[in-house]
């Protein structure tokens, strides 16, 4: 009785970890900083001051494009934008390059960020292919 309850009791607890692993995959995200509002876009040379945000999510379905809403700031725009992809999901961002603050803002959120350029949909699936 005691073998067929710790049975029952691991077999709910991998079924529980695998529906979450299932689920978090649709919530987690990844950004790429992009040139344009398409999946197509070019990856922005530099993420602070893309033109736009492409969402993807975590088995690399294209979820949304979001203007930058800090792309006008004078300086100081790379903190701003680590905070607003982080409130709006971002676990890994990727693009051309990253500047110093930016990086330190990821960092102190725990997001993943990579360095790349070419096409978004092409990085978001090069990259799911190394996880």
């Amino acid at each position: 009785m005691r073998f067929k309850t710790n049975f029952l009791g691991a077999l709910l607890f991998l079924f529980v970890v695998g529906a979450f692993s299932i689920a978090f995959a649709e919530y987690e995200k990844i950004v790429v900083a992009a040139e344009a509002a398409d999946r197509q876009a070019a990856i922005s040379e530099v993420a602070g001051r893309a033109n736009y945000f492409l969402f993807f999510n975590g088995e690399g379905s294209f979820l949304e494009a979001v203007k930058n809403p800090f792309l006008s700031l004078r300086g100081g725009a790379g903190p701003k934008v680590a905070e607003f992809l982080v409130k709006n999901g971002a676990v890994h961002v990727v693009a051309g390059k990253f500047g110093y603050k930016m990086e330190q803002a990821l960092s102190s959120f725990n997001v993943v960020h990579t360095q790349q350029t070419g096409i978004s949909s092409d990085a978001v699936q090069a990259l799911l292919k190394t996880q």
